[in-house]
């Protein structure tokens, strides 16, 4: 594994605790919501306008679009791992996998710790353009009496994240942009306000991956390893032979 300097991980959190903490409770919590307010009155208006572009967004925003980025986000991590002389692309599924049971389960804790009852743009507005209502023929999520962070961009950055280090530099800005672009209809629909990722799940994110830099020996030499190899097992013979770099085939 890559080593990242303390000096660099502390700075990392101090930036997430005072980004947290800047939106819980201060002087710019309006500015906050300023800004929050002020995208959700840029984006939701184009709603309502034309069906194949609310339609688009209704099918973003499909739970089986979650599937999708998880396919996406798989074969980031794989093809890095693939064309990566240090490893093969079982390894780095195996740290994909890590990483998003390390989102779910900080996702899973803020839950039982932190009683937010936020509501999303769209329950606080009255008059707002509802994906479901637009789009009734298709399940889509457009709204969240728990707003606060966002979980959807909370699994998805922890994943990345976790993964950075890793990972060859055009697949973390691939694996960076896919984050961006899979939290992007959440927003979009009004499920979530911009302070939810940018305030609430990237600065949780920030702060829990530090205390899994401790665990990283015992991840390291314990659980990837098993989990690299469960992974090598259940997949068919030619996708795991492709899986491996070429130079470790070679070798």
């Amino acid at each position: 594994m890559l080593p990242i300097p303390r000096r660099r991980s502390w700075l990392c959190v101090l930036i997430g605790v005072l980004l947290l903490a800047s939106w819980w409770h201060g002087p710019l919590r309006p500015l906050w919501d300023g800004l929050d307010g002020l995208v959700f009155r840029l984006t939701n208006p184009l709603l309502g306008q034309q069906p194949l572009w609310d339609g688009f967004w209704a099918l973003a925003n499909h739970r089986a679009t979650d599937l999708i980025a998880a396919l996406t986000m798989a074969l980031i991590f794989a093809l890095s791992g693939r064309h990566d002389r240090r490893g093969d692309g079982t390894e780095l599924l195996a740290r994909a996998v890590v990483g998003a049971l390390l989102g779910l389960a900080t996702k899973a804790f803020v839950g039982s710790v932190l009683d937010l009852d936020r509501l999303s743009p769209t329950l606080a507005f009255g008059d707002s353009q509802r994906l479901s209502l637009l789009v009734p023929w298709l399940e889509t999520k457009d709204s969240s009496k728990g707003s606060f962070p966002s979980d959807h961009g909370l699994v998805l950055l922890c994943l990345t994240l976790y993964g950075w280090r890793q990972l060859l530099p055009a697949a973390r800005w691939a694996a960076a942009l896919a984050t961006v672009a899979f939290s992007l209809p959440r927003l979009f629909s009004g499920a979530h306000w911009l302070s939810d990722t940018l305030a609430g799940s990237l600065p949780l994110i920030s702060v829990g991956l530090l205390g899994v830099l401790g665990l990283d020996r015992l991840l390291e030499r314990r659980l990837l390893p098993v989990l690299a190899a469960a992974i090598g097992r259940l997949l068919p013979p030619p996708l795991r032979h492709w899986l491996q770099s070429p130079q470790a085939s070679r070798a």
